[in-house]
């Protein structure tokens, strides 16, 4: 018998299943619903919110700095306000007509990106609830 030396075919067939294997994990991992995919979206509306509530903010801070006058302040002045702050290429829509009474902004505003559609409840100048909707 030769002295041959190379890959046998069993060698071949096992490093064939354990990359199979490897595979099916990875894929597994990036696309299920806990994936890599999914909690790099959710990071992305998480992040999109803390934005929102900055903006809010920093309106409300403006707000305090200039006192609005409640019987001078229309739904569309807290929207234009709030929008100042976020990102250009996001929308701010009045939802239930935004107040401005004694220099605090309290009401509802929608904020439309281009991946979601975040719902936003403020109460004394402060964020209480966002809702987000995939669009």
């Amino acid at each position: 018998m030769r002295n041959e030396r190379g890959i046998t075919l069993v060698a071949l067939v096992v490093t064939i299943v354990v990359l199979l294997i490897l595979a099916g994990v990875t894929i597994t991992y990036a696309l299920s619903n806990n994936g890599i995919f999914t909690k790099a979206q959710e990071a992305g509306m998480v992040s999109e919110q803390a934005t929102i509530r900055d903006a809010v903010s920093s309106a409300q801070a403006e707000c305090m700095m200039e006192y609005y006058d409640a019987s001078k302040t229309t739904k569309t002045e807290a929207k234009d306000l709030i929008s100042k702050y976020v990102p250009s290429g996001w929308s701010v829509t009045a939802t239930t007509a935004p107040t401005i009474t004694g220099g605090v902004i309290a009401g509802t505003v929608t904020v439309a990106t281009s991946s979601y559609t975040h719902t936003v409840t403020i109460a004394n100048g402060v964020v209480t609830e966002i809702t987000a909707v995939k669009k």
